[in-house]
């Protein structure tokens, strides 16, 4: 998959990893994928059964065509370990008998 500047009016299409390494664009934009990968009915299924490391490299990995499965799940792995997510990254919370939460608030991001 291929990346472009949200600034440019003529866009340089860039890989993955190269939109990575920059950060930004040279005209000071924003790198978005050239297209939206979707996910078929079947995927999404798939995706209940798996950890969520592995859930995160699968999605990711529609986005970063250019790295490989493995190295993508090892970086997830590392990303949402339990040292730094402890009771997971993304742990449900029962409200009340009725209500779950996804408690957000929990890991090194600071973002709540």
């Amino acid at each position: 998959m291929t990346y472009t500047s949200t600034r440019s009016v003529n866009p340089i299409a860039v890989s993955a990893a190269e939109a990575i390494k920059r950060g930004l664009a040279p005209d000071g934009g924003l790198y978005m994928p050239s297209e939206i990968p979707t996910l078929s009915h079947d995927e999404i299924g798939r995706l209940a059964s798996l950890t969520y490391p592995e859930r995160a490299a699968f999605v990711i990995g529609k986005f970063l065509t250019d790295y490989s499965e493995k190295e993508l799940l090892e970086d997830a792995c590392a990303a949402y370990s339990e040292e730094k997510f402890p009771g997971g990254a993304a742990p449900l919370a029962d409200v009340d008998s009725t209500v779950t939460a996804l408690a957000l608030w929990h890991g090194p991001t600071c973002a709540f």
